[in-house]
């Protein structure tokens, strides 16, 4: 039986989806995939969004 729940280590999630952000409960950005770091002119990681 497959499980329901996607197992995938933060390194091979990055990889699968280059255009994601993950965020915790503060809104803040605890990572962003690659594609998007590199085209933001400053630092994703640790940065909030605006709301």
């Amino acid at each position: 039986m497959i499980s329901p729940h996607l197992c995938l280590s933060p390194d091979l999630f990055a990889k699968a989806f280059p255009f994601h952000f993950v965020f915790n409960r503060n809104q803040e950005i605890l990572q962003a995939g690659h594609v998007l770091e590199r085209i933001s002119s400053t630092s994703l990681v640790c940065s909030q969004i605006a709301g």
